[in-house]
């Protein structure tokens, strides 16, 4: 979502594909880290993915207000 606090450094072990995303939506992203613009992606993973710049696990990462994790809130 617009105005989110991304990871500025790949990690070591972060995936070629997040990688090449961050290329592709560098515009997107000023130099202290925050998005510009809302920006939609194929998997909860890969939009975690993007935002810790690393190997991230959507389902278990995104949570709503009450600490409820996506894969939790999906098996409802």
């Amino acid at each position: 979502m617009k105005n989110s606090s991304l990871a500025l450094n790949p990690t070591k072990t972060c995936p070629k594909p997040i990688k090449k995303l961050r290329e592709k939506y560098a515009d997107r992203v000023n130099s202290k880290g925050v998005l510009l613009e809302d920006t939609l992606f194929s998997s909860p993973s890969v939009a975690a993915g993007f935002a810790t710049y690393a190997s991230a696990n959507g389902l278990i990462m995104w949570t709503n207000d009450t600490g409820k994790t996506l894969k939790d809130m999906k098996s409802e």
